[in-house]
């Protein structure tokens, strides 16, 4: 009889050891090394929160940019490298609603943007190699004017990755784009079961990302310019372009490419 007592304890203990690992993979925190080099060479630390079916995605403040406003002028041409904003970009992903929301720091505020979770048509390739002692396999898949070539783990089975990569059988160890401009490698990998993704956004607060991009930029460009013209000699005439795109992750929309 007590044979068969200490059998059933040691089954269920084993069961609950196995549920409590089976929760933990589904939560958990993956730091990132994020490297970017767009219009200046920028690096920084990037943090992934991952509960279930949600995720959170946080970039870090950098110690590569200045604090205060610096301005050059080289002949006719200025140049303005303005401090890193207060405000952080994050995205917050959502696979039960299908639903994206970026902070995206711009115009003195972190602007909430609302967009359906892209669909990356990923290739997965026959390319294996380890990364932090996980198995993880090549993917390459196109992402709005930039093809990403990433390795996943098979290992840890979650569809998400840093940025809005996403939507491979395992989670995004490593990424990096054809250009050479953008690179993200995982440096530390922590599951806990009691991770908790707070003020998770909705639609009702937040802009479309077509709009932000068709609208409200064009809009908050003129309107600065003719603060500008306001406040400088009538005989001159500063003109705004809008940001070039090549210096932007996203290159190119989907409703451009359509």
């Amino acid at each position: 009889m007590k044979i068969i007592n200490l059998l059933t304890l040691l089954l269920l203990f084993v069961e609950f050891l196995s549920v409590k690992f089976c929760n933990a993979q589904h939560s958990g925190i993956v730091e990132y090394r994020l490297i970017t080099n767009l219009s200046f060479n920028y690096q920084t630390t990037a943090v992934l929160k991952i509960h279930k079916k949600q995720s959170h995605y946080l970039v870090l403040k950098s110690n590569s940019l200045p604090n205060e406003l610096t301005i050059t002028s080289e002949s006719n041409n200025i140049n303005i490298l303005a401090p890193e904003s207060k405000h952080r970009p994050a995205i917050y992903m959502d696979f039960n609603s299908k639903n994206l929301f970026s902070f995206v720091p711009m115009f003195q505020k972190n602007n909430i943007l609302y967009e359906k979770l892209p669909k990356i048509e990923w290739q997965i390739i026959d390319e294996f190699k380890t990364l932090n002692k996980l198995n993880c396999q090549k993917a390459i898949g196109y992402f709005r004017g930039r093809t990403y070539s990433v390795w996943f783990s098979n290992d840890i089975p979650l569809p998400f990755g840093p940025w809005k990569l996403s939507g491979l059988p395992g989670l995004i160890l490593e990424a990096k784009d054809d250009k050479n401009q953008v690179y993200f490698g995982a440096f530390k990998i922590s599951f806990k079961d009691n991770i908790v993704i707070d003020n998770f956004p909705n639609e009702k607060e937040a802009i479309p990302l077509k709009e932000f991009v068709t609208e409200t930029i064009p809009i908050k460009f003129k309107e600065l310019e003719s603060l500008i013209n306001s406040k400088t000699d009538r005989h001159t005439t500063f003109s705004l372009s809008l940001p070039n795109r090549y210096h932007q992750e996203e290159i190119i929309y989907e409703w451009e490419e359509n």
